[in-house]
């Protein structure tokens, strides 16, 4: 079996650097924040992909999946 390569992000709710955002500015930050990795919106697709392929589904996901590609 061949394996390819994969990147994970963690968040710690305790750390001093947590933002808890109102559900506008996230949609807004994932609809128009991009990195050396990529756009943030392609990240969440990415992920919900993920977890339907696994057939996970997440809520959360699904939701900001919905808001963030009708932005």
């Amino acid at each position: 079996m061949e394996y390819g390569w994969g990147i994970a992000f963690t968040v710690n709710r305790a750390a001093s650097q947590y933002a808890d955002l109102p559900e506008a500015e996230v949609v807004h930050r994932l609809s128009t924040a991009a990195g050396a990795l990529g756009s943030a919106a392609d990240y969440l697709f990415q992920t919900r992909e993920g977890l339907q392929k696994l057939g996970i589904q997440d809520a959360l996901v699904e939701h900001l999946t919905l808001k963030v590609s009708g932005a």
